[in-house]
């Protein structure tokens, strides 16, 4: 190959590099985040409405009911913990739920 294929080669290879504002990007890099980040699933749309429909539910609820269905369902805390930490009987907790 002629010498003027390697020289932009090399120009390439230097131009993966760059400064910018005193900070060294590599534009590779850069590509293999922007990989990652679109190889995430976003959420389907039975997703989001499900999400909606939880949410209007939630403010339906009072605070302490709130609480414990947080707890209990995102935090995984068990029913003996929560009536615990609430000051109630695990019977008043399943009652409330």
């Amino acid at each position: 190959m002629c010498a003027c294929f390697w020289r932009g080669e090399d120009r390439l290879a230097k131009n993966r590099e760059t400064c910018h504002k005193g900070k060294v990007i590599s534009y590779h890099a850069v590509s293999e985040e922007w990989f990652l980040l679109s190889s995430l699933a976003l959420p389907s749309l039975e997703q989001l409405i499900e999400k909606e429909q939880i949410l209007e539910l939630m403010g339906l609820l009072t605070e302490r009911q709130r609480d414990i269905v947080i707890l209990y369902f995102y935090y995984g805390e068990t029913q003996w913990e929560i009536a615990k930490e609430l000051g109630i009987t695990q019977l008043q907790f399943l009652r409330r739920l």
